[in-house]
């Protein structure tokens, strides 16, 4: 598109404009894909460094939900928190707080006008609890679920272009989670929505 402009279309003033636009959207599109990037990077070189401190769940998960809140009002989309306001655990709050942004940002890109997404939370087995991000959107084929958190992979392709997916964010949600001594997993069918659980142990206390 630059080439295009710099051979004479720059003279178009149309042209121009649809052109601009292109590459400020493929410029925001490579723009997330080197953040992604160096946030994997950062978090497989440093494996064993967390920042930890005390972090109210539902506080956290209220200050994600608040950022989507005009995206999802566009969308006449619901975003409920549901998790207990009582919920403290010692965790890398801009870390989790990673994991709740990229489950609730998928949420959102694939689910339909008018429909739901839920954040809840309950009490796992021993010290762990168990965090579930659902919607009721497009959901996802049976045979995908075990790739799902594979860096680069996308169930469509075209669609996850089209909403400037970078293919990284189940991956870097996967590598938080694990760095909390949880698990990560996802429970769906095509059609009938997609609910992604992950665990976290409420026993980590600061060094």
């Amino acid at each position: 598109y630059v080439e295009t402009l710099l051979d004479g279309a720059k003279d178009d003033p149309e042209a121009l404009e649809r052109f601009l636009r292109t590459i400020a959207k493929h410029t925001d599109r490579l723009t997330l894909l080197v953040e992604d990037l160096l946030s994997l990077s950062k978090l497989e070189s440093e494996p064993d460094r967390l920042d930890l401190s005390e972090v109210n769940l539902h506080a956290l998960a209220a200050g994600v939900v608040e950022e989507f809140a005009s995206k999802a009002s566009r969308r006449n989309l619901a975003i409920r928190n549901d998790i207990p306001s009582d919920v403290l655990l010692h965790a890398d709050e801009a870390q989790l707080r990673q994991v709740f942004f990229n489950l609730v940002d998928n949420a959102v890109k694939y689910s339909g006008k008018g429909s739901a997404v839920t954040l809840s939370c309950k009490p796992g087995i021993r010290k762990f609890i168990e965090v579930c991000v659902a919607d009721d959107g497009t959901g996802i084929p049976q045979d995908a679920l075990d790739r799902i958190f594979e860096r680069f992979y996308r169930v469509d392709k075209s669609r996850s272009r089209e909403s400037g997916d970078t293919g990284l964010g189940l991956a870097i949600v996967k590598h938080i989670v694990q760095l909390h001594g949880g698990t990560v997993w996802c429970e769906s069918a095509r059609g009938e929505g997609a609910r992604f659980y992950f665990t976290l142990d409420t026993g980590l206390s600061p060094a």
